[in-house]
């Protein structure tokens, strides 16, 4: 781990990262589901809050990381992807401009890449985000996964972040993808009954 902050303002939550780098680490993670002796039935959504901080971080650079996390002792399945067993090898993050502000946040995900056990491979993945209280934009997507990839832009519009938490179908959505390739045969990691 090697890191350069420049500026860690705690009192006002102004903070400036130069730089974030970690190499061949390995994270592992082992939960377990606890049961609840109380139910609650029908609770209130909170509502969601923008964060009252800025955040700055220039260059984030992971190299050769790995990932385990698993709940109740899961254990991937070869061609069959688990959300309760992820183990990801070979995890490659490079992103830039990293920034929140005043309920906007921007990134630049310049190279994403790794191996997940059940054998979802994202050769490459990069995009260029901007989120605020209206609109999510992604330019400059590019995702190259197994045999799939593709190319293109997302916007997502809604009232608030609170109505596109709480009420996704009310999300207008503008996508132009001019260039893709889909290999049916992932579909059977998500959905092996198909």
């Amino acid at each position: 781990l090697e890191t350069s902050i420049s500026k860690a303002d705690v009192q006002d939550s102004n903070f400036v990262v130069d730089f974030f780098m970690l190499n061949d680490s390995q994270v592992k993670l082992a939960m377990r589901t606890v049961e609840s002796e109380t139910t609650v039935t029908n609770p209130a959504a909170a509502p969601f809050e923008w964060p009252d901080f800025i955040i700055d971080v220039q260059d984030i650079d992971l190299n050769n990381n790995s990932v385990d996390y698993r709940l109740d002792g899961a254990a991937p399945k070869p061609n069959q992807f688990d959300p309760n067993a992820i183990v990801i090898s070979n995890l490659r993050l490079l992103a830039d401009d990293v920034h929140y502000e005043n309920q906007k946040a921007t990134a630049t995900i310049d190279e994403l890449a790794f191996e997940e056990g059940s054998g979802i491979n994202v050769n490459q993945f990069s995009l260029a985000v901007t989120a605020s209280d209206q609109m999510i934009d992604i330019t400059d997507l590019n995702a190259q996964v197994n045999n799939n990839s593709l190319q293109g832009k997302v916007q997502l519009g809604y009232d608030s972040m609170n109505s596109f938490i709480n009420n996704p179908e009310n999300v207008q959505l503008d996508v132009a993808i001019p260039n893709y390739s889909i290999d049916l045969t992932d579909v059977f990691r998500f959905q092996p009954d198909l």
